[in-house]
C-alpha cells in the first residue's frame, strides 16, 4: 500500500488522509509506535484484523478473495498482517508527494525473507547485521524480529541503515504533538486511523489566493482578513472510519485559534478544498457538519467508492504477502497457473488506468499513485512480456507525473508576482502574462498534452498487449 496548497487544499488533504481507530487500542500500537521516524507528519494505523472481522469485510468476503481479487476491493490490507503503522512525510505544497514512507507490520506468521524476495522479484542484501529485500517497487522490506516486518520507500539504502540504527539504540526523536494526540484518540470500535499534521504548512498569499477562487465568502458578513487568520491556525486532519454493516466516517479538521466565524460556509469550504486536491467524494454532501471553538467535524456514511479513492491517496509499498502461499503450491499445472496470473494482472492494469482517467481530472497526483499501485501488483507466475509492459507502464505515468509537477512550479512561480495582463487573444484562446513573462495559458496547454498523449501512448500499448497476449495463450485478454 503505500502513501501526498493552498488553504482550502491543505483542508481537503487532511479530510482525506486521516483515518480514526482507539483510548483502549492506541496501547495496542504502543510497541510500534516508538519505531517511527520523528520527521513523519502523516500517520495511518490500521487495525487488520478487526478491519477483517468487521460486518462489512466478512459480507464482502474481502479475506478470503484476497489472494485473487484484491484489486476489485477499495482498501487494500494484506491478511497476514494483525495492525500496522503506516508514517510519511507529505509535500502539502506539491499534490501530496510523498518525500518517504516507513511501514512497521505485525505479522499473524513469519514469513520467509527468501520467499518474499522471489515473489516480489527482487533480492535479498544485508544492512549490518539487520536481512532485507531490494524490491524492483523501490522498497526495501526489513526484518524487524520474527514476525516484525519493516517497509520503507524509496529504496534509499543509506536511509534504512540510518533507520535500523537508531532502532538499535533507541536514540529517536518523538512524533510532532498533533500526531502524537491524534494517535491517543483511537477508539475501540474504529480500525482505522490517519493523521495529516499541518502546523505552520500554510502561506498567507495562498491563503489569500484560495479564498478569491472559491468565492465562498461572497455574501457572508465576515471579514475576509479574519477569516483568513482563523484558518491561517489550521493545526491537522483526523479521519477515522468504522466499519460495522457499512463504512462510517468522522472527519476532524482542528486549528490554534477560535474558528467559530466558520461555521455558517464551514462544510462548503472543507468541500471545496478535497476538490482542490483530488480528493472529492460524492458522501460528504450528505455528511452532517460540526463546528467546535477549534474544530470542524463532519460525520456521515461512506460508500465503496468513496472509501477506495479516500484509501488510495496512502499505500502499503507492497501487500504480495498472499502470493508467497501460492509459491509453495505445486498442484496446478505451470502453464495455467501463468495464464491466470497473467490474465489477473492485465485485468488489474485495465482498471487501474479506467480510474487514473476518471481520477485524473481532479488532481495530477493520481499518476503517480496509479503508478506505485502498478508496483504492487502480484507478479508471481505472470508473463514476462506482461511484466515488461507493467514496468512501461509505471515508468511512463511517473514521468507524466515529473512533467506535469514542472508545469506546475512554472505557473506557480508567476501567479506568485501579482497581476496578469491581457496582451490579447487567438482562435477563442485568451493570452495573459505577468510580470515574469511566463503565459499562464501556454502551461495549462501544456498541462494537457502531457494528459492527452500520455493516456493516448497507455491506450495503444494496452491493445498492442492485449493481442499479443491472446494471440499467444489463445484466450481472450
Amino acid at each position: 500500500m503505500n502513501v501526498r496548497g493552498s488553504i482550502v487544499a491543505l483542508s481537503a488533504v487532511a479530510l482525506s488522509l486521516v483515518f480514526e481507530g482507539t483510548p483502549a487500542a492506541y496501547g495496542q500500537f504502543s510497541d510500534l509506535l516508538p519505531r517511527i521516524p520523528g520527521s513523519a507528519n502523516a500517520l495511518v494505523l490500521i487495525d487488520v484484523d478487526a478491519f477483517y472481522r468487521s460486518p462489512m469485510a466478512l459480507r464482502k468476503g474481502w479475506k478470503e478473495k484476497f489472494a485473487t481479487k484484491s484489486s476489485e476491493q477499495p482498501i487494500i490490507l494484506p491478511p497476514e498482517a494483525n495492525r500496522f503503522i503506516l508514517a510519511s512525510h507529505l509535500d502539502p505544497q506539491n499534490n501530496l508527494h510523498s518525500d518517504w514512507e516507513v511501514a512497521v507490520i505485525d505479522l499473524s506468521e513469519p514469513l520467509s525473507m527468501s520467499l518474499l524476495a522471489r515473489a516480489e522479484g527482487g533480492y535479498i542484501d544485508s544492512i549490518g547485521r539487520t536481512q532485507v529485500v531490494w524490491t524492483p517497487s523501490h522498497a526495501y522490506l526489513i526484518e524487524l524480529d520474527k514476525q516484525l516486518m519493516g517497509m520503507v520507500y524509496p529504496d534509499d539504502r543509506q536511509a534504512v541503515s540510518h533507520w535500523v540504527d537508531w532502532m538499535r539504540t533507541g536514540k529517536n526523536t518523538p512524533l510532532s504533538p498533533y500526531l502524537e494526540k491524534a494517535a491517543k484518540r483511537l477508539r475501540s470500535e474504529g480500525q482505522i486511523v490517519l493523521a495529516l499534521d499541518l502546523t505552520n504548512v500554510l502561506q498567507p498569499h495562498r491563503i489569500d489566493k484560495a479564498l478569491k477562487e472559491t468565492k465562498i465568502l461572497e455574501g457572508q458578513k465576515v471579514s475576509p482578513r479574519a477569516v483568513a487568520e482563523a484558518i491561517s491556525s489550521l493545526q491537522g486532519v483526523t479521519l477515522t472510519i468504522q466499519f460495522g454493516s457499512e463504512a462510517q466516517a468522522e472527519v476532524r479538521i482542528d486549528f490554534a485559534e477560535n474558528i467559530r466565524m466558520l461555521k455558517p460556509f464551514a462544510k462548503e469550504l472543507v468541500l471545496a478544498a478535497m476538490n482542490r486536491v483530488g480528493a472529492s467524494v460524492n458522501d460528504p454532501d450528505q455528511w452532517s457538519t460540526e463546528v467546535e471553538e477549534n474544530a470542524i467535524i463532519l460525520r456521515g456514511q461512506l460508500s465503496e467508492a468513496g472509501l477506495t479513492r479516500l484509501s488510495g491517496l496512502l499505500e502499503l509499498p507492497t501487500s504480495k504477502f498472499s502470493t508467497l502461499k501460492e509459491e509453495t503450491k505445486q498442484t496446478q499445472d505451470p502453464a495455467q497457473a501463468q495464464l491466470e496470473a497473467s490474465k489477473r494482472y492485465f485485468k488489474s492494469l485495465e482498471k487501474l488506468v479506467t480510474s487514473l482517467r476518471q481520477e485524473m481530472r481532479t488532481s495530477n497526483l493520481w499518476f503517480e499513485k496509479t503508478a506505485r499501485k502498478i508496483d504492487g501488483l502480484p507478479i508471481l507466475n505472470v508473463d514476462d512480456d506482461l511484466l515488461g509492459f507493467g514496468s512501461w507502464l509505471s515508468k511512463n505515468l511517473r514521468q507524466m507525473a515529473e512533467g506535469l509537477r514542472g508545469v506546475g512550479r512554472e505557473v506557480n512561480v508567476a501567479q506568485s508576482y501579482g497581476p496578469y495582463v491581457d496582451v490579447g487573444s487567438y482562435g477563442g484562446y485568451g493570452y495573459y502574462r505577468n510580470s515574469t513573462g511566463v503565459n499562464l495559458a501556454q502551461g495549462g496547454a501544456q498541462t494537457g498534452s502531457i494528459r492527452t498523449g500520455g493516456m493516448q501512448q497507455i491506450d495503444n500499448g494496452l491493445a498492442d498487449m492485449r493481442r499479443k497476449m491472446t494471440q499467444k495463450y489463445h484466450v481472450e485478454f
